[in-house]
């Protein structure tokens, strides 16, 4: 593996002045903790799902043509700008979100949930310990009946790292994905099973690192005036989701009181 992998703008995580790299898991370096924390950790698995999805032709021949030549035009993630960093971010850590409890009526993935608890009452007489054991053997019942259906078991999918995202990142993954087709050298059965596992990861990442790039278009599209007064007067929508200029219309009309006197409303409704 070591042999095959040589250039060193695609593989830029492994000479950061921030950190150093040791079973496919970053370190900070020293005198670099704090900088570390501030400015790389939150964005890793962001970065991470990035690279990933950028190799996702090599292992992937389902792909159609435009797409494939998509991921591979591509630049390494150092090299995007900040709004598609940004989006990126926002985008990855969105879809990776896992909440303890959700509403029944809520859409959405719910592989890996119980059935819904609606029908039952409890009595509020019995002590806490009582009732923490009920609940408790309920959960046991519902985890059975779950390990019976293959396709909402989370052993099966990265939901069991949900509740940690940072535990989901090993960069040697993305350096499994270096190799093509036909190209480099024999990899042993580990190995071969880790990048089932980084092809597995990348196809799950990819519709949602082509949103993010998407939306960051569209911002970028929008102009700086526009975004700063997003920053000013809805500060919960930057980074934005992917939306309609229809919708884009209705946000910047709550932005307009914070710009300059131009028709930008009339502009993004259109």
């Amino acid at each position: 593996m070591k042999k095959i992998l040589k250039n060193a703008e695609e593989q830029w995580w492994k000479s950061s002045k921030m950190f150093s790299q040791g079973f496919g898991k970053s370190k900070p370096h020293a005198k670099a903790q704090l900088v570390y924390k501030q400015l790389w950790q939150p964005n890793e698995v962001a970065a991470w799902a990035f690279e990933l999805v950028r190799r996702l032709p090599n292992v992937d021949s389902n792909l159609t043509p435009e797409v494939a030549a998509r991921l591979r035009s591509l630049q390494p993630y150092p090299n995007l700008d900040p709004a598609q960093i940004n989006h990126l971010t926002f985008e990855v850590n969105q879809h990776l979100i896992r909440p303890l409890s959700v509403k029944t009526a809520d859409p959405g993935e719910r592989k890996g949930y119980s059935r819904p608890i609606e029908p039952f009452r409890f009595d509020l007489l019995a002590s806490d310990n009582e009732l923490s054991r009920h609940f408790i053997e309920w959960i046991e019942m519902e985890r059975k009946l779950m390990r019976k259906r293959p396709e909402e078991n989370p052993a099966n999918s990265m939901l069991r790292a949900r509740r940690d995202p940072n535990r989901l990142v090993n960069w040697h993954l993305v350096e499994l994905l270096e190799l093509q087709r036909g190209k480099g050298f024999p990899m042993i059965n580990s190995e071969k099973k880790l990048r089932g596992d980084a092809k597995r990861i990348a196809k799950e990442f990819m519709p949602v690192v082509m949103k993010a790039l998407q939306a960051a278009e569209i911002a970028v599209r929008a102009g700086p005036n526009f975004l700063s007064a997003i920053n000013l007067t809805v500060p919960k929508l930057v980074p934005p989701k992917t939306i309609s200029f229809a919708e884009l219309g209705s946000v910047v009309a709550k932005a307009a009181s914070a710009l300059p006197k131009r028709r930008i409303v009339k502009k993004f409704s259109s």
